[in-house]
């Protein structure tokens, strides 16, 4: 039979949020006449596992530095494996980009195979108000050559709001083995997971630490994928986890009373969200994309971002002394998790259906 390729295009493995919701896709759109191959441009020191095939376009390892100087070479790798893989017994007929940092490669590819997975508004990372314009402009432009896939309402509207079309919605929602629907005690009052970038705002939860560790009696614990940021935080905490299995975030989220996150702006941001399937309560900074499951009782947990830490403190406190609320946030948590799951995996089927469908036309 017959049979054509899907080729994903990630910046690199790295373990995040956003790779893994890209894998997920890789994974659920194959078949019997589809197969994924993943397209990396750079290595990383903390791969994810993976069994798909995978084209990388260097041996470099991921810094930031670099790339700019790196983009050229990049670009004419890219250009050959195009060439190559068009002439494979089983052609690539469907581009998915999945990072803005992977934009510069699509004019590529013809547009009717481009196909963009948007799981964040990037421009928005940017404070220098003309550096941003700039970077909405490229970015839209590119968006409105190809075909977009949005990751969760927010991030919809948007994308509509600036007159890019969202051919599609792909549910994110965390893995299923997050969920524990029993309750279970909790020892930790306050988790979060802290890695490195501007946008991350390490800087802020420094601060944060040090206000809270001057109260008696508050257990903390962070998790990160960065050595260089357990090296910063470990002092300041009780527990840490590097580059954890999700069973032991699982297990840690189970036993933690708050998830913290301090970002700038996410286009989702993940980690609390998995936090929530152990009944552990987000309170966030209102980064955006939160608003996709931070609903009911939880909107009160999301907090202006020019907030000052002193503020966040205070609220983190004051929700902690509230047994009664504490409760009844908890079960909350645990019913959004549950309800997003069945929503995901419909969307989750939706979207793979629709990206071999389009890429199975050129067989007929």
């Amino acid at each position: 039979m017959s049979s054509v390729q899907i080729a994903f295009v990630l910046p690199s493995i790295k373990i995040s949020g956003g790779q893994r919701e890209a894998l997920r896709i890789a994974d659920d759109v194959q078949g019997p006449s589809v197969s994924s191959r993943l397209v990396t441009m750079w290595l990383t020191d903390s791969p994810m596992p993976t069994g798909l095939p995978i084209s990388p376009l260097s041996s470099w390892m991921t810094r930031i530095q670099w790339a700019a100087l790196q983009v050229p070479a990049l670009c004419l790798r890219f250009h050959r494996l195009v060439a190559h893989l068009r002439g494979d017994p089983r052609p690539v007929r469907v581009w998915v980009f999945t990072h803005y940092a992977t934009l510069i490669l699509a004019p590529f590819v013809p547009r009717s195979q481009r196909w963009f997975f948007v799981q964040g508004v990037e421009w928005l990372f940017v404070r220098n108000p003309l550096l941003s314009r700039m970077l909405r402009l490229f970015i839209s432009t590119v968006y409105q050559s190809g075909r977009v896939i949005a990751a969760n309402p927010y991030l919809t509207n948007v994308l509509i709001e600036n007159d890019i079309p969202v051919a599609a919605e792909k549910f994110i929602w965390a893995d299923a083995a997050f969920f524990t629907p029993s309750r279970s005690a909790k020892d930790i009052d306050l988790v979060m997971v802290l890695r490195k970038g501007k946008a991350k705002r390490l800087d802020l939860y420094a601060e944060f630490l040090a206000q809270v560790r001057q109260r008696a009696g508050r257990r903390i614990a962070f998790i990160t994928p960065d050595d260089e940021v357990v090296l910063h935080f470990k002092d300041q905490a009780d527990h840490h986890l590097l580059r954890p299995t999700l069973e032991q975030m699982r297990a840690l989220y189970a036993r933690s009373a708050f998830f913290l996150m301090l970002s700038e702006h996410e286009g989702f941001g993940l980690p609390p969200l998995e936090s929530m399937g152990s009944g552990c309560i987000p309170i966030c900074r209102d980064s955006g994309g939160v608003h996709a499951y931070m609903t009911g009782r939880l909107e009160r947990h999301v907090l202006p971002i020019d907030w000052p830490v002193d503020r966040l403190v205070e609220h983190f406190e004051r929700s902690a002394a509230d047994a009664a609320a504490l409760e009844a946030d908890q079960a909350e948590a645990r019913r959004i998790f549950g309800e997003g799951l069945q929503r995901a995996t419909v969307s989750s089927t939706q979207v793979a259906h629709l990206l071999a469908q389009h890429a199975c036309a050129s067989l007929t």
